[in-house]
C-alpha cells in the first residue's frame, strides 16, 4: 500500500481553522510545515541565524543522510513571514545562536520538544491533524499548483524522488485526466470508421449458408 494513502490529506479549510485556533508561536510552527515543508524536527531546531530577513528565506539543516548533513534554502510565503514578525517580540533571546522556539526552563533540552508540538496540534485540531499531515499538505499543494516534482523534492529535502512521490495525494479526476491525455488522437478516417462501426446493425447482416 502506498504510504500516502495511509495519511489523510487535510483540507485547506481545516488548515485555516487550525491557524485560527493557534497562538502566535504555533501559527508560525504550523506555517513552517504547510508553507515551507519543514519536518517537525527541523522546525524545533531552527535558530535565529537560519533566517535571512532581507531575502525572506530560512536555511534548513536537513536530517542527516548517511552521515552527511545537507542544507536547503526555503523562501518564506508572505503569511509565514508575517507570522514570524508577529512572533518576534515574544522572543527574549534574539542572539544568532538562540533557538527560535526555546524550551521551558524545566526542560533538559535547549529547544521545544517535537512531542509537545504533536500534542499541541492534536489539541488544536481535536485529534484530527498531526504535524506530518501538514508536510503532506505542502507537498501536494506544490505539485498540484503545476510545479515539477523535482522542485517538490528539493523543497522537502528528499534524497530520492520516489520518497517525494509518497507525499503526493493526486486526486482521482486528475489521474483519469492524465490517462486521457495520452490517448492516441484518431484521424479523420479513423473517426468516421469508429462512428460507422458503432452505428451499424450487426444482427441485420444476413449470414451466408
Amino acid at each position: 500500500m502506498n504510504a500516502s494513502s495511509e495519511i489523510r490529506l487535510p483540507a485547506e479549510s481545516e488548515i485555516n481553522l487550525l491557524l485560527k485556533k493557534a497562538n502566535l508561536k504555533y501559527q508560525l510552527i504550523i506555517l513552517l510545515m504547510t508553507d515551507a515543508g519543514l519536518r517537525v524536527t527541523e522546525v524545533v531546531r531552527l535558530q535565529i541565524k537560519d533566517f535571512n530577513f532581507q531575502a525572506r528565506t530560512v536555511l534548513v539543516n536537513s536530517l542527516k543522510k548517511r552521515g552527511a548533513e545537507k542544507t536547503r534554502s526555503i523562501p518564506l510565503t508572505n503569511r509565514t513571514f508575517e507570522a514570524l514578525c508577529n512572533y518576534w517580540p515574544k522572543l527574549v533571546d534574539k542572539s544568532q545562536e538562540a533557538f527560535l522556539f526555546p524550551a521551558s526552563a524545566q526542560s533538559k533540552q535547549p529547544h521545544l520538544s517535537r512531542k509537545i508540538v504533536y500534542r499541541r496540534i492534536n489539541q488544536y485540531s481535536a485529534g484530527t491533524i498531526h504535524p506530518h499531515m501538514l508536510r503532506h499538505f505542502f507537498a501536494s499543494r506544490i505539485v498540484n499548483s503545476g510545479n515539477d516534482i523535482r522542485t517538490a523534492q528539493a523543497l522537502l529535502g528528499h534524497a530520492s524522488q520516489s520518497t517525494t512521490e509518497i507525499y503526493l495525494h493526486i486526486p482521482k479526476p486528475q489521474i483519469k485526466a492524465a490517462i486521457q491525455s495520452i490517448e492516441p488522437k484518431p484521424g479523420l478516417f479513423a473517426s468516421f470508421l469508429q462512428a460507422w462501426r458503432s452505428n451499424r446493425q450487426i444482427d441485420s447482416i444476413p449470414l451466408e449458408r
